[in-house]
C-alpha cells in the first residue's frame, strides 16, 4: 500500500469513473480498455482507496471494464476490501448498462467474461432521467446453474458442526456450523461465488453485524462466504439481509438473491419465479426448467466524475 500511495502522490493524472448501483449496491466503474497501469497492476489497493466512503468516492466495489477474447467484454469485480469476487449479480447488470450508455455496444444484449464463466446479459429498457449521465434500466442476466456439491462451493464438511451434515428427507443438503456457542443451520451453494443461506423466523433484531463476519470467515469456508438470512413470506416472495464477503452488509446482492431462490425452490418451499425483497429493493428470480437461473432488476448510473490520482 505504501508504494501505491507514493505513486499517487507523484502523479497528477486523473481517472474518469462512473458511479452506479443496483438497488443501492453501489460500484465505481472504470474503463480499462486503455490500460491505466496503477489500476491494472494494483486493483486491490486501488479498490481499498477508491471505495473508502470517508476519504474518497465510496462504494461496495470497483468494476473494471476490460477487453475479452471469448466474450464481448470482460468484467473484474474488486470488493471494497481489495479482494476479487468471481461474480456479482448487481455489478454485472450495472456493467451492461455502462457498456450500452457509453456506446461500447450498439445492441441490447452482450456476453461478459467473468471468473465464474461467460454470462449473457440483456438490457430490457433504458431511460435517460436527466441531461448528462443519469440512466436507469431493467437488466437481466443468466446466472448459470447452482452448485450444491461441497468441494465445488467450496465447503469443508469436516469443519461443520457436528461432523455430519444436518439432515432429514427435505433438507439433506443442509449443514450446521457453530459461531459463539450458537448453531446455524443453512445451505451451502455456489452461483459463481459461494453462499450460505440461513432460514430465520424473522429478520427483526437480527445481529447480522456480529454473526455475519464470523460466519463469513468460518473455517468451513476456505474462500470465505457470503451469508444470507432469509424470512419466507409465501411461495412467491422472501425477504433477506445479506452479509457480503469482503464488503459487509449491503442493501442488495444479486448472487445472494439467486442463491436464495435456488435453495428454496429445491426445497419446494417457493415457486419457480419469486421476488427477493432486500433493504434496497426487489429482485426477480426465475428458476428455469434446465436448471439455470435468471436474475432481473433495476440498474442505474448516478453520476460521472474524475478523481486526481494525487488526491487519493
Amino acid at each position: 500500500m505504501t508504494e501505491i500511495i507514493d505513486y499517487l502522490n507523484q502523479n497528477s493524472d486523473s481517472i474518469t469513473f462512473t458511479k452506479m448501483h443496483g438497488l443501492g449496491n453501489d460500484y465505481i466503474v472504470i474503463n480499462l480498455m486503455q490500460p491505466i497501469d496503477i489500476i491494472t497492476n494494483s486493483p486491490g489497493d486501488c479498490a481499498r482507496i477508491l471505495c473508502n466512503r470517508h476519504r474518497s468516492i465510496g462504494a461496495d466495489g470497483l468494476i473494471l471494464v476490460m477487453e475479452s477474447k471469448v466474450a464481448d467484454y470482460r468484467m473484474r469485480i474488486i470488493n471494497a476490501d481489495g479482494s476479487e469476487a468471481e461474480m456479482c449479480g448487481n455489478g454485472i447488470r450495472c456493467f451492461a448498462l455502462y457498456c450500452y450508455t457509453h456506446e461500447l455496444i450498439n445492441k441490447m444484449s452482450l456476453t461478459v467474461e467473468t471468473l465464474a464463466g461467460i454470462k449473457e446479459v440483456s438490457i430490457n429498457n433504458t431511460d435517460q432521467k436527466s441531461q448528462g449521465s443519469h440512466y436507469t434500466a431493467h437488466v437481466s442476466v443468466e446466472m448459470g446453474t447452482p452448485i450444491f456439491d461441497p468441494p465445488q462451493i467450496p465447503f469443508i464438511l469436516d469443519k461443520s458442526y457436528p461432523d455430519k451434515p444436518y439432515s432429514d428427507k427435505l433438507y439433506d443438503f443442509d449443514y450446521q456450523i457453530q459461531v459463539d456457542q450458537q448453531i446455524f443451520k443453512g445451505t451451502a451453494v455456489s452461483v459463481g461465488n459461494p453462499h450460505f443461506i440461513i432460514l430465520v423466523p424473522t429478520l427483526k433484531d437480527l445481529p447480522i453485524e456480529s454473526v455475519g463476519p464470523q460466519i463469513e470467515k468460518h473455517e468451513a469456508f476456505p474462500e470465505r462466504i457470503n451469508v444470507s438470512f432469509v424470512e419466507i413470506i409465501d411461495n412467491a416472495e422472501v425477504r433477506a439481509r445479506v452479509w457480503e464477503r469482503g464488503v459487509g452488509e449491503t442493501s442488495a446482492c444479486g448472487t445472494a438473491a439467486t442463491a436464495i431462490a435456488a435453495v428454496y425452490y429445491k426445497k419446494k418451499l417457493t415457486n419457480k419465479k419469486i421476488v427477493v425483497s432486500l433493504p434496497g429493493g426487489r429482485l426477480d428470480i426465475t428458476c428455469m426448467d434446465d436448471g439455470k437461473m435468471i436474475l432481473a432488476g433495476s440498474a442505474e448510473s448516478v453520476f460521472e466524475g474524475k478523481i486526481l490520482l494525487s488526491q487519493l
